[in-house]
């Protein structure tokens, strides 16, 4: 590995800058409240036993005793203060964090101005430099600082002990095996650090790809719960929904079977009876076809089936053709229809899928007007939105606020209409899935005793002119 990228994947490894500061804070914030109350308690100690060894040291040694004495004490005043410092920010985030930024600096400078002073001075007594590799390897292996920053306070602590050495150590040969000895504690200190630092960057490193991992799996099992609630809650109002278009299946396959039954027995009924019966199988047969259609629909768009064919469709023209469609079930129920709709008014969208909303839309308003009932189409365009309504207006019973709420869902519940006509509710869910998927929308008012309006909110047309 060349040094440039061993430097690269040492900096910060990929991680966070906030990320790096939070572990390098919690990481020193700890090592160093370890290392303050077991130094404070033994630099006390020290002091204790250089002082009272006093009256025994020979007067030559005396100043070695008191730099001793006054170096462990000022070590001993610092560590104190840091622990204070650490207990009253634990709880304040503000200064915790200048604090915890703040506190491997100044450890590190008066740390280490007490290794190499202390160093200095023993030098009066022996050739040792125990302090100073003390320090360098202990607080090295304790505290994470950039290895730059480190290897700076190393340097400045490696120059001010070659500078004050000559003064307490005369000895030349040995002054030299010294500064060679620190040099080569520095340099492994320092190496140490780099060796660290990188090996931390690249623990946050890996520890954030597993989080995000980790994150990742808890969103992907949230949307599968999400998912599966919403599967099962499908499947619970589809199989409601079935059971009712099963219900009212059956019904209207048992009347009809009945009064072919008594047809065939041949019973006596005169002409205008006859003529009665077939008129309401012919009916009962055309309401079975209806919901026939609306649910292989319906299935289809729910298995993914159905494609969209978006085109210029003119609206005036696709009603006109619906209210054709539903030409005799009207004049049963004496139910006007009136088109309003402009002649040039187009929507973009599936003229088939359009012609089905329609035709759902009339037949309910049908539905629930009484007889003599008034049905009016209108369609207006909203430029703005470049969207086209189409309204479908009744003069029936109205509806209740909580009933319209449940509209255009599985769980809605068709009541009976004026004539008693039964229904599922099937249709206007079709209305409003067939809708959607032309990237438009159901919505509706109402009145209680005065009837209803749906709107069928889809896009307008490209390039079709339009009058309002």
């Amino acid at each position: 590995m060349s040094i440039i990228e061993f430097y690269r994947k040492t900096k910060f490894a990929n991680v966070p800058k906030q990320q790096v500061q939070e572990a390098l804070g919690a990481h020193n914030r700890m090592f160093i409240t370890y290392f303050c109350s077991l130094a404070a308690p033994l630099n006390l100690v020290y002091v204790t036993y250089f002082y009272r060894m006093l009256a025994e040291t020979p007067e030559a040694l005396l100043p070695w005793r008191w730099a001793i004495i006054y170096l462990h004490s000022c070590m001993f005043f610092v560590m104190a203060f840091t622990l204070l410092m650490l207990y009253f920010t634990r709880k304040q985030s503000q200064f915790q964090n200048i604090y915890t930024n703040l506190l491997p600096h100044y450890i590190t400078v008066v740390a280490g101005t007490v290794a190499v002073i202390a160093t200095a001075y023993d030098q009066m007594v022996t050739g040792a430099v125990f302090p100073y590799v003390l320090f360098c390897f202990f607080y090295t292996v304790l505290v994470r600082l950039h290895p730059i920053v480190y290897g700076v306070y190393l340097l400045l602590m490696y120059l001010a002990l070659f500078a004050l050495l000559p003064e307490f150590q005369k000895n030349q040969l040995l002054l030299n095996n010294i500064r060679l000895n620190t040099f080569t504690v520095t340099l492994a200190s320092f190496l140490i650090s780099l060796l660290q630092w990188r090996s931390l960057m690249l623990q946050l490193h890996h520890r954030s790809i597993i989080e995000k991992q980790q994150q990742k799996l808890a969103t992907s099992y949230q949307a599968v719960m999400e998912n599966t609630e919403l599967l099962n809650q499908s499947n619970e109002t589809k199989s409601k929904l079935l059971s009712i278009i099963a219900h009212d299946l059956k019904g209207s396959m048992g009347n009809m079977r009945q009064m072919l039954a008594l047809m065939d027995a041949e019973i006596d009924m005169d002409v205008a009876e006859r003529k009665l019966w077939i008129h309401t199988l012919k009916e009962t047969a055309a309401k079975t076809h209806q919901l026939l259609n609306n649910l292989l629909l319906w299935s289809r768009s729910q298995l993914g089936n159905l494609q969209v064919e978006f085109e210029n469709i003119n609206i005036n023209k696709l009603v006109h053709e619906q209210v054709q469609y539903l030409h005799e079930m009207a004049l049963d129920k004496k139910v006007t229809y009136v088109n309003e709709v402009p002649n040039q008014m187009y929507a973009w969208a599936d003229i088939n899928m359009t012609g089905v909303i329609i035709r759902n839309l009339l037949a309910n308003a049908m539905k629930y007007v009484h007889e003599n009932g008034k049905v009016t189409i209108r369609a207006s365009l909203d430029k703005k939105s470049s969207m086209m309504k189409i309204e479908v207006e009744d003069n029936g019973i109205g509806m209740e606020p909580a009933q319209m709420q449940k509209l255009f869902t599985v769980n809605t519940k068709s009541t009976l209409g004026t004539n008693k006509e039964q229904g599922t509710g099937l249709g206007l869910l079709l209305c409003s899935e067939f809708a959607k998927q032309q990237g438009g929308y159901m919505q509706v008012t109402s009145t209680i005793g005065e009837g209803s309006i749906f709107y069928c909110v889809l896009p307008a047309a490209k390039t079709a002119v339009h009058i309002d």
